[in-house]
């Protein structure tokens, strides 16, 4: 016989990580980029991006910098829509 014990994901270790690490996930995911090269990018460990998305720890103010940088990048050969000013 097969026991499976559920997933119990360890509690927060400061108020509100977990929504911002779901944001932050959000946002990466949305942005096309994968843990990895997110991770790459901004010049942390896949490990350390990983716990700032399972909300066990927090970015630092340098890392929220460079994760907004990284997130607004757009895949090579694209280009950002220009915005008409005349409507």
């Amino acid at each position: 016989m097969i026991v499976t014990t559920p997933h119990n994901p360890e509690p927060e270790k400061y108020a509100g990580g977990r929504m911002f690490g779901l944001a932050i996930r959000g946002r990466r995911v949305g942005a096309g980029l994968t843990l990895r090269r997110c991770a790459e990018l901004m010049g942390l460990t896949m490990t350390d991006l990983s716990e700032v998305e399972q909300g066990q720890r927090p970015f630092t103010e340098q890392e929220f910098s460079d994760f907004n940088r990284v997130a607004n990048l757009k895949p090579a050969g694209e280009q950002r829509e220009k915005v008409d000013s005349d409507g």
